[in-house]
């Protein structure tokens, strides 16, 4: 019976465990101390970060980069990671964003009021 039941569930794909935004959110805020303020939005698609005002807009577009990398390890890393959008903020001014290119993240510089 139990060879039976483990050639059942052979052909049965485990679905993977959901993601939990929320929490993924307060360990980039945690493990960003000062970087991040807030994570506005974060789905499978795309991330709006809030960042220090004492960031510079080099480190900025760094930053969206190293997001969007913790975001895809910590969710599933190579195998099965999500790679949303990461665009970040300081204060209302969008000031970059970072894509996924294959498995990097290209960052660049765009500055915008989007609020």
């Amino acid at each position: 019976a139990l060879v039976v039941m483990g050639l059942i569930l052979s052909f049965f794909s485990v679905p993977s465990q959901a993601v939990d935004w929320n929490q993924v959110a307060k360990n980039l805020i945690a493990d960003y101390q000062g970087k991040i303020i807030s994570i506005e939005k974060l789905n499978s698609s795309t991330c709006w970060a809030v960042l220090s005002p004492d960031l510079s807009t080099a480190e900025c577009v760094k930053l969206a980069e190293n997001i969007g990398y913790y975001i895809h390890n910590s969710t599933g890393g190579p195998s099965s990671g999500q790679q949303p959008s990461v665009h970040v903020f300081q204060g209302t001014q969008h000031i970059a964003v970072a894509r996924p290119s294959g498995m990097q993240y290209q960052g660049k510089l765009d500055i915008r009021d989007w609020w």
